[in-house]
């Protein structure tokens, strides 16, 4: 069976997720992470369903939607890894900015200082 992997940051983001759910509704939260973990399974088995988003992130990377959540994951990885999971409200951009674009330290080499 194929599998997939999260990364450490897409496993805070279920776990935060999965905690705001479950402070309005115990039960709402279960059956929500059950359907991640499904669709997370049916990624790993069709890795290329997923969206591409050349226009804001590299091509290596899919979007898959499911709900109000957005999957960001790279399916050609083996297994497939769980990149981002976030709610769809908030700004893609920006997270792909902070979490996969980290600004350069600057070269004290290349400086004219």
């Amino acid at each position: 069976m194929k599998s997939y992997e999260l990364s450490e940051e897409a496993q805070l983001d279920l776990f935060d997720a999965f905690d705001y759910i479950a402070d309005h509704n115990l039960n709402a939260a279960i059956t929500w992470h059950k359907t991640m973990l499904d669709t997370f399974q049916h990624l790993a088995v069709w890795p290329h369903t997923g969206r591409l988003r050349s226009d804001i992130a590299p091509t290596s990377l899919r979007f898959w939607i499911t709900g109000e959540y957005v999957i960001l994951y790279e399916p050609e990885a083996d297994p497939i890894k769980i990149i981002a999971l976030f709610h769809g409200a908030r700004d893609v951009e920006h997270i792909l900015a902070v979490r996969y674009n980290p600004p350069n330290p600057i070269n004290e080499e290349d400086s004219d200082d």
